[in-house]
């Protein structure tokens, strides 16, 4: 009995580790261009077919044949964890990359809760699929070595039961209502949305549905924080706009347009009658259950004066990253500055900058017009070379130079790490990642 026990409890475990990780690494794919992509597609395809060729990732582990044992899975996915670790200490970041696209689908094949997260997974890395093929004559030049047999045909292989879901899905076309909306579906969620579709409600007022119910629950846990409060208030009056075209477009029925800006309207005031709507809104038995979709960005209001204010935020966060970036590098980093080493670094920066504009909720015309103080502020570059070097930034951002992504990307981490001073160094450290490699 309590063999059983503690096996079940060691099973929720690692399905709640996996979706916690599965959910981070579909949202840096997310953020990834479609070049970037095919060469994490391509590295993949070349990690499977050399451990395919020993025996250690066959290919009915992912699907294809005769399933194999729970103890056979178990130590495939054990091996896979392992290997992936060991080349993360080894500072192989793009090796590790690969092998978390099969760790991810070992546990997502195997555990039915994570399943969704694969298919979505496997969506993103779908996008780079075509261009997976050039990425292997840049693999072959680095390596110096000829590609394993079968890499072209395993670029384009998705393993049995994780095929993304096609775009006329209704859970997608919810989640992509819910991101004009200001918030990301959870695995969750997508389910809650699937049931409502099918009940007759259309995907726009499914969306709403769930940012109304996320949002209760988002001023529940607020409490009294004021600035958190009046952020959700701003937050709300700008959804009921957007439900509002929703509805002048007739994607949206009258009747559930009325009841759901009645009760944003109640929500967000704040009054005593906040309360008994919030009770009343997660009192549904399933979709108050757990939580259907996470609060995208901070919402403002979009006076002249605000996005004055949201534009140096940006830049202040911007620079204060970009700073702890360059404190990771080596001291004399600037004497070290060949012409491929400054596009990188600096495209690095526009990259962060585009983030930070994104999560400030201002677009990348300000991005781009913020930049030139970052330039000075962090590099100390004089205002005549400013101008130049932004044409140049301007180029590189119209054909997807990649280590703007991974300025976004590393952003993105540093944020997200919050306090966790060892992960913001493992962000910051992802410049010097970037640069160390490249030489003239």
């Amino acid at each position: 009995m309590f063999g059983s026990w503690r096996k079940r409890r060691a099973q929720l475990n690692a399905v709640r580790d996996a979706t916690a990780d599965l959910e981070r690494f579909v949202l840096s794919l997310k953020g990834q261009s479609a070049d970037e992509l095919g060469m994490l597609v391509a590295i993949a395809a070349v990690i499977r077919m050399n451990m395919r060729q020993e025996g250690r990732l066959p290919d009915e582990a992912l699907g294809v044949g005769v399933p194999l044992s729970d103890d056979q899975q178990d130590a495939i996915q054990a091996n896979m964890s392992r290997l992936t670790r060991e080349w993360q200490k080894m500072n192989q970041p793009t090796d590790a990359a690969g092998g978390m696209v099969w760790l991810h689908s070992l546990r997502a094949s195997r555990y039915p809760e994570v399943r969704l997260l694969g298919r979505q997974m496997w969506g993103e890395l779908q996008r780079g699929f075509p261009t997976a093929f050039q990425a292997f004559d840049f693999i072959e030049k680095a390596t110096q070595k000829p590609l394993p047999l079968g890499c072209l045909q395993a670029s384009q292989f998705i393993p049995v039961g994780l095929e993304p879901f096609e775009k006329g899905n209704p859970a997608s076309e919810v989640g992509e209502h819910l991101k004009m909306m200001g918030y990301d579906l959870t695995p969750y969620g997508a389910a809650v949305a699937l049931l409502q579709v099918q009940s007759g409600y259309s995907p726009v007022e499914a969306a709403s549905h769930i940012a109304l119910t996320t949002m209760a629950l988002d001023i529940k846990g607020a409490e009294r924080d004021f600035v958190k409060l009046m952020g959700f208030y701003n937050h709300a009056i700008t959804l009921i706009k957007v439900l509002r075209e929703y509805r002048d477009k007739k994607m949206m029925r009258d009747s559930i347009w009325q009841n759901d800006t009645q009760a944003l309207y109640h929500i967000a005031r704040f009054d005593l009658q906040s309360a008994e709507w919030i009770g009343k809104i997660l009192s549904d038995p399933i979709a108050g259950k757990e939580r259907l979709a996470n609060t995208r960005r901070i919402t403002w209001s979009d006076t002249d004066d605000d996005i004055t204010k949201r534009c140096t935020a940006a830049m202040t966060s911007t620079a204060e990253f970009l700073k702890v970036s360059l404190g990771q590098c080596p001291d004399d980093i600037q004497q070290q500055l060949n012409a491929l080493r400054f596009h990188a670094l600096v495209a690095f920066q526009f990259g962060a900058m585009v983030e930070a504009a994104n999560l400030y909720r201002l677009t990348v015309d300000h991005a781009r017009a913020s930049f030139p103080e970052i330039l000075k502020m962090v590099n100390g570059i004089s205002e005549g070379m400013v101008v130049e070097v932004s044409k140049r930034v301007a180029e590189m951002h119209a054909r997807n130079f990649p280590p703007i992504a991974a300025g976004g990307k590393a952003f993105t981490e540093y944020c997200e790490a919050g306090t966790d001073e060892a992960q913001r160094r493992i962000a910051a450290q992802r410049l010097w990642s970037l640069l160390k490699p490249l030489t003239e």
